[in-house]
């Protein structure tokens, strides 16, 4: 038999066969055109742990609820709050089949590149692309912020002298960002079990707190107060009053399609990641709505809520008549409130690829 020659007479080897151990997840990536970088050490509940340590839908709506109680009081909220989870379900729904379709970090910007005709998919996946940033650098602006409130209100309220200032709870939400992103950069592989910590402490206070509210307050709010009693303080009409309550309850679901951005790091992420949004809109309906209605009826005085600086720490102190408790409650939801920037900082790993 005689060895294969090119035209120039040169003899050329055959090389030898080579196996390629590529799984069917990085096979899926490379069709997409990319080439999975990260280790997948997501597994399903390190998953879902981090879509709800983002959204933590009772943690956030305990951050913006003076909005829309002061845009129509108790039925703002809580209708509000129906029509803010009805929107948000859909939305979650078609991002999660698209997640499905392909399962990529980039999220947003590459469904839009993906979906988009030729002629069109680079602008519209720039354009996306760029929103998404902006969009997640505001939302860990905005959890950080809140974390810091949570610590300027608590040293106010041992404190009734004490005055913070702009600069003091800016300097506070520098230090709560550093930390997370060093922990992020320099415990990279502990990040699952940090997930895994966040998301049972916020289960856990949920639980603590509703029951506790619910039990230690000495007097509850009518029903009419929380579900028919209008009181509309903007100065805005009532349906746009209503409407600015709609846009404000639809924080509580905000970034429920951040787990797309971990599609690279977990084992069949085209199943996992929808299944990691769904779970996460469900979560969040159910301790949303269970803690909206338990501080709405054991809170005494709404109207001293809607103007405190720190609302959901007014709410602790009327609901359990102590300080000590109010402050330690407070405390525990500061704990949980840390994972929102450090898993939000966590998940801007899409900013690279959008680049």
């Amino acid at each position: 038999m005689k060895t294969p020659t090119n035209p120039s007479g040169v003899v050329q080897a055959t090389p030898p066969s080579v196996q390629i151990d590529v799984s069917p997840d990085d096979l899926q990536l490379r069709a997409q055109g990319h080439v999975s970088e990260l280790p997948r050490q997501f597994g399903a509940f390190a998953t879902l742990s981090l879509a709800f340590s983002i959204t933590n839908s009772w943690i956030g709506f305990s951050a913006v609820f003076a909005t829309p109680l002061l845009a129509g009081g108790g039925p703002t909220i809580f209708f509000g709050l129906i029509v803010a989870t009805i929107a948000c379900s859909f939305i979650t729904a078609g991002l999660a089949e698209l997640a499905s379709a392909f399962p990529s970090s980039g999220g947003q910007y590459h469904f839009a590149f993906m979906v988009s005709s030729p002629k069109y998919r680079a602008a519209t996946a720039f354009t996306v692309g760029w929103l998404s940033v902006i969009a997640w650098c505001l939302i860990t602006a905005t959890a950080a912020v809140f974390c810091a409130q949570i610590v300027g209100n608590i040293a106010s309220f041992l404190h009734p002298d004490y005055v913070w200032t702009q600069w003091q709870i800016y300097l506070i939400y520098v230090l709560l960002c550093t930390i997370a992103v060093a922990v992020v950069i320099w415990l990279p592989r502990q990040i699952p079990m940090l997930e895994k910590v966040f998301f049972m402490a916020s289960i856990v206070g949920f639980v603590v707190f509703f029951v506790t509210v619910l039990a230690t307050s000495k007097g509850k709010q009518s029903a009419s107060t929380v579900f028919t009693k209008w009181d509309n303080q903007t100065g805005w009409s009532d349906g746009t009053a209503f409407l600015l309550g709609v846009g404000t309850c639809m924080y509580t679901y905000l970034a429920v399609d951040s787990v797309t951005h971990f599609a690279e790091e977990m084992p069949n992420p085209g199943k996992g990641v929808p299944r990691a949004m769904s779970l996460t809109i469900l979560i969040g309906m159910l301790t949303a709505f269970m803690w909206t209605l338990a501080f709405l009826f054991s809170t005494s005085d709404l109207d001293a809520v809607s103007m405190s600086h720190l609302p959901i720490l007014t709410v602790y102190y009327q609901a359990l008549g102590s300080k000590a408790g109010a402050v330690f409650f407070a405390a525990w939801l500061l704990f949980i409130c840390e994972s929102l920037p450090f898993s939000a900082a966590d998940s801007t790993d899409f900013v690279p690829n959008s680049a």
